[in-house]
C-alpha cells in the first residue's frame, strides 16, 4: 500500500468524521503513557477529503491521546485516492482486530461498517476479519443492529456491563425504554439470568397495570434503593431484585411481611440471625450463628432448643 507520511496540524483531523471508528472501552491510561515515553510509533492512516481536512480510518484512540497531550502536529500515514471506501473498511477493523479480540460493541460497529460499504453477496466473507472465524451473516446481522442502541449504552456493552441478550431486547425496544433499562442495568453487578429477570419483572408489571417501564423505574421506592448510599453494590443489587420481584407479584410481599412478623415473634438475639430462602421460593433456611468462646456457643445451644419449641417454628417452616 502506497502511503504517504507526513507531519500534519493536529487540526487538520476530522474530529467530527468518525465513519471508520472502531474501538471503544479500552484502556487510554495505558496508551497514554505509552506515548508519552516512546512517542506515537504506530501513526494512524487517514483520507484527503476534498475540503483539505483529514477523515481517520484508524487510529482515533491515538490521536485522541496527543490531542490531549497538547500536541499540536501528529504524523499520519495519507491513503491513496485511489483507495475505495471498502478497502478502507477494511482496514480500519484489521488495525483494530489484529491487535486484539474485538468487544462486542466493537464487532457491531465494525460489521455495520462493513454492511455499509460492501456488497450484501460479499459480506460473510469478510466477518472473520471481525470475529476472528466464520459466522452465519444472520449473526452478524444481529450484533450489527447493536450500534441502534442509545449511544450511552454502548459503553457499558463493550465493557460486559450489559450482557449480549439482554442487549438485543433493548435493540427491539423505543430508545427512553432501553435507555432507562440499561442505564439501571449497567449500574448493578448482575449475571445475564438476573439482567433478563429484570427486564421481565419491569416488562410484566408494566403491562399488567397499563404502565410504560419508566414509570415503573420512577417510583418511589425503587429510586429510594438506587440513591441509598452502601459500599457493597451487591446488596443494591439484591434490593432491586427483590423490589421488583415483589412489585411484579404483591401476594409475595404480603408472605414475606407475615414471615417477618412471624421471626421477629421469636425473638432472636443479636447474636444469631435467620436467613429464609430468597423470596419464600424454596425450602432451605439458614441460621447464622455468632460467638466468641465457648460459654458463648453453649448459650446458643440453648437457644436453639428455644427456637425448636417455638410455636411458631412450624409456621415458619411450613409445616
Amino acid at each position: 500500500m502506497d502511503c504517504k507520511r507526513i507531519n500534519s496540524p493536529i487540526d487538520m483531523l476530522d474530529w467530527a468524521d468518525t465513519t471508520f471508528e472502531i474501538t471503544i472501552g479500552r484502556d487510554r491510561e495505558a496508551l497514554g503513557r505509552s506515548i508519552a515515553i516512546a512517542g506515537l510509533v504506530h501513526p494512524p492512516f487517514v483520507r484527503q477529503k476534498s475540503d483539505g481536512s483529514l477523515q481517520m480510518v484508524s487510529g482515533f484512540a491515538r490521536a485522541a491521546v496527543c490531542k490531549e497531550q497538547g500536541c499540536s502536529t501528529i504524523p499520519v500515514h495519507i491513503l491513496p485516492g485511489s483507495m475505495d471506501m471498502a478497502a478502507c473498511a477494511c482496514l480500519a477493523v484489521a488495525e483494530n482486530s489484529g491487535q486484539r479480540a474485538l468487544n462486542t460493541m466493537e464487532q457491531a460497529r465494525a460489521v455495520a461498517l462493513f454492511e455499509r460499504f460492501i456488497a450484501p453477496e460479499e459480506l460473510e466473507s469478510f466477518l472473520p476479519l471481525v470475529f476472528g472465524r466464520p459466522v452465519p451473516a444472520g449473526f452478524a446481522k444481529k450484533i450489527a443492529a447493536l450500534v441502534n442502541l442509545p449511544q450511552s449504552l454502548h459503553l457499558p456493552l463493550a465493557l460486559g456491563r450489559i450482557s449480549l441478550p439482554v442487549a438485543q431486547r433493548l435493540c427491539r425496544m423505543p430508545q427512553k425504554q432501553a435507555q432507562a433499562i440499561g442505564g439501571l442495568l449497567a449500574a448493578l453487578p448482575l449475571s445475564v439470568s438476573k439482567q433478563k429477570e429484570i427486564v421481565d419483572h419491569l416488562e410484566e408489571t408494566a403491562a399488567g397495570e397499563d404502565k410504560s417501564v419508566d414509570e415503573i423505574l420512577e417510583e418511589p421506592g425503587l429510586k429510594e434503593i438506587l440513591q441509598g448510599s452502601r459500599d457493597d453494590a451487591n446488596v443494591t443489587a439484591r434490593l432491586v431484585r427483590q423490589w421488583l420481584k415483589m412489585r411484579r407479584y404483591p401476594r409475595l410481599e404480603s408472605a414475606m411481611k407475615a414471615f417477618d412478623q412471624r421471626l421477629s415473634g421469636l425473638g432472636l438475639p443479636p447474636s444469631v440471625s435467620w436467613q429464609p430462602p430468597p423470596f419464600l421460593e424454596s425450602s432451605t433456611h439458614r441460621l447464622l450463628l455468632r460467638f466468641e468462646s465457648r460459654e458463648g456457643l453453649e448459650s446458643l445451644r440453648d437457644i436453639i432448643s428455644q427456637i425448636l419449641a417455638h410455636p411458631a417454628l412450624g409456621e415458619l417452616l411450613d409445616e
